[in-house]
């Protein structure tokens, strides 16, 4: 499956931009079978400004958060697949793949919603995830900064 579109955008906005209606989610989707990968980031000082408080995995003390993965998504040239299966996400692949996301609840909701579509093994996803990532070049003022950054 090639990656068609990279879409990066605060975790706000990303409904409204993207998908501007839930409801063309297409419940138990066939794994394997969509047109192309989202990658998407959010911006992390943006999501900590409104859920600090309900989020400390991603916004404690410290974290200092710049764009962070949110999610690798199938989708459909209109619409998306969700939900699956049932599979579950193993203990021991979140531990290999530590940090990919910036929290640990993120990692069995994405995987549960997304994941599940992609055909792709617990690992195999995550995998790909990372390497999808790390290929993106965020220029270093983005990088865990060190006071809030607002630009155009």
């Amino acid at each position: 499956m090639q990656i068609k579109k990279l879409f990066i955008a605060s975790s706000l906005l990303i409904s409204s931009l993207f998908i501007p209606n839930a409801a063309i989610a297409q419940n138990h989707g066939t794994p394997g079978q969509f047109d192309f990968y989202v990658l998407t980031l959010s911006w992390s000082p943006d999501y900590c400004a409104t859920n600090g408080i309900r989020d400390p995995q991603q916004c404690g003390s410290g974290r200092k958060l710049g764009f962070v993965l949110h999610g690798l998504w199938p989708q459909y040239q209109t619409g998306y697949p969700a939900n699956c299966s049932t599979q579950k996400l193993p203990l021991e692949v979140k531990r290999r793949f530590a940090n990919l996301y910036p929290s640990p609840k993120l990692y069995d909701h994405e995987w549960e919603k997304h994941g599940t579509c992609s055909g792709k093994t617990p690992a195999e996803y995550l995998a790909l995830s990372k390497k999808l990532k790390d290929a993106i070049a965020i220029p270093a003022a983005y990088n865990r900064p060190n006071k809030p950054l607002r630009t155009t």
